[in-house]
């Protein structure tokens, strides 16, 4: 084989292996992803969270503001963002401005700027009320009363639920109790963040974002389009090598590489 061939091969094959190195860092994502995201019902991929602190920081996962918690029956009922929270359980579903929470024998009544819902401690919904079972859309205040009467207070009056949480009246009496917000835990606070921060980002949509590069955000397409360059760099190179190991072999068979 000729100096000059053997120099070529020799770049051509450094190149080549720093090429593969690469390259097969991108391949391994995309086909490790792609197996993945084949199987996202099997996995349960769409309903799995992600709770790593440096990626949901990535993402820009955070809830818009503070929590604001009120007593309510030996519990607390919290709000942070849009989701509604039962000491830490999570209650399903999105939600208003929280007003204030109350309890009313072993359920808690929680008062949103378009209603009520009422809870059990868990967390769990029993009925949330709204203009269709009359009530006000625009509350600004739940209480109760010494009798056990549940009290929401809107610009136009006030109206109370007896007890037995079955039906709505104009309620102009005094001596309502009116719920507070109380400080937050800090405990607590950090629990709901974590729980908050949690439930933002699904495994689904990071592997998604990892398969297309997305990841990294306004640059990540044009990094996998530099791979895929990459891997065509490797195609053209791997073909140069062998189509030139192959006229060295040939020359030397046929004797008109000898000697120069």
């Amino acid at each position: 084989m000729r100096p000059r061939r053997r120099r070529t091969l020799a770049t051509l094959f450094r190149w080549h292996r720093y090429a593969g190195l690469t390259g097969a860092v991108v391949v391994a994502i995309v086909a490790l992803t792609g197996v993945a995201l084949n199987h996202t019902e099997a996995l349960s991929l769409d309903t799995r969270h992600v709770r790593i602190g440096p990626l949901l920081d990535w993402y820009g996962v955070a809830p818009p503001g503070r929590p604001v918690t009120f007593p309510a029956g030996g519990h607390r009922v919290s709000q942070l963002g849009q989701r509604l929270y039962v000491d830490t359980h999570a209650v399903a579903g999105r939600f208003p401005p929280l007003i204030g929470a109350v309890a009313s024998g072993d359920l808690l009544v929680a008062a949103v700027r378009d209603g009520v819902v009422v809870l059990t401690p868990s967390g769990e919904i029993v009925e949330r009320m709204g203009a269709a079972e009359g009530v006000p859309t625009d509350v600004n205040g739940i209480g109760r009363t010494a009798g056990g009467d549940i009290v929401i207070g809107t610009p136009r009056g006030r109206q109370a639920l007896g007890p037995a949480l079955l039906r709505w009246r104009r309620f102009e009496g005094d001596g309502t109790h009116w719920a507070q917000p109380m400080a937050v835990p800090e405990t607590l606070r950090a629990e709901l963040l974590e729980h908050y921060r949690g439930r933002g980002l699904t495994l689904e949509r990071v592997l998604l974002d990892l398969h297309s590069g997305r990841i990294l955000g306004a640059w990540g397409p044009w990094v996998w389009d530099a791979a895929a360059f990459l891997l065509a760099f490797l195609a053209a190179t791997g073909f140069s090598m062998w189509w030139l190991t192959r006229r060295g072999h040939r020359h030397r068979a046929t004797g008109t590489d000898g000697g120069r």
